[in-house]
């Protein structure tokens, strides 16, 4: 649990660091019969900073957790 705990840790910080992505999308714009017309362009994908923050904390907690309980055993 512990090996998870810092990929969450990793995930966050990437997170944190990249905000986001931009992927191009093609758009139909107008199909009539066999005419098309489409529209290529670019799309923001993004998340909340916040999130990282959430995963960071997460792992943090995962990797205590796993902690407590293996030195209970």
């Amino acid at each position: 649990m512990k090996w998870i705990g810092s990929l969450i840790i990793a995930v966050g910080i990437l997170m944190l660091i990249i905000p986001g992505f931009i992927l191009p999308v093609k758009k139909n714009i107008l199909k009539v019969g066999p005419i098309e017309i489409n529209k290529t362009g670019d799309e923001w994908f993004g998340w909340p900073v916040y999130s990282g923050a959430i995963l960071i904390l997460g792992g943090i907690a995962m990797i205590i957790i796993d902690r407590k309980k293996n030195n209970n055993l």
